[in-house]
């Protein structure tokens, strides 16, 4: 934490589906004196794209999942705005951003999606819950 300039961190090690270290360490802000506890929540960013196409990845390579098949295969109540979209779709195009889902530019701000009529996105589903199906789901 020291060479990052972090002022504190929180570690998880999960074996065989036990969890076999849940602990906090140093403090959630320099200057502050709260400490990280194993169940601080931390503001993650984007960085959980990247978890999210690291695991969707390692079950391509696993075999349990094609990045081409169109997601309903795997999860029958994923639905979009548009029932062709919710047919069609599949996870290269949710992980290449090529959905027609609305983003948020660099500023935050939303912006148009190219597909108006996807514009109300997920009907069922958050991102979150979304991941969390593909991690918890055996295919």
């Amino acid at each position: 934490m020291r060479e990052l300039q972090a002022p504190g961190a929180a570690v998880g090690v999960i074996r065989d589906g036990k969890v076999i270290l849940a602990r906090g360490y140093g403090v959630r802000q320099i200057g502050k004196t709260a400490p990280v506890t194993a169940d601080t929540i931390f503001a993650l960013g984007s960085i959980t794209k990247s978890f999210t196409a690291v695991t969707v990845a390692a079950m391509v390579d696993e075999g349990k999942l094609d990045f081409d098949k169109p997601v309903r295969d795997y999860l029958p109540w994923f639905q979009m705005y548009d029932p062709v979209a919710t047919s069609l779709i599949t996870s290269r195009d949710l992980l290449t951003h090529r959905s027609g889902l609305p983003g948020t530019t660099s500023s935050g701000s939303a912006h148009r999606s190219r597909a108006p009529s996807w514009s109300g996105g997920f009907v069922t589903s958050s991102p979150t819950e979304l991941s969390a199906t593909f991690i918890n789901t055996t295919i």
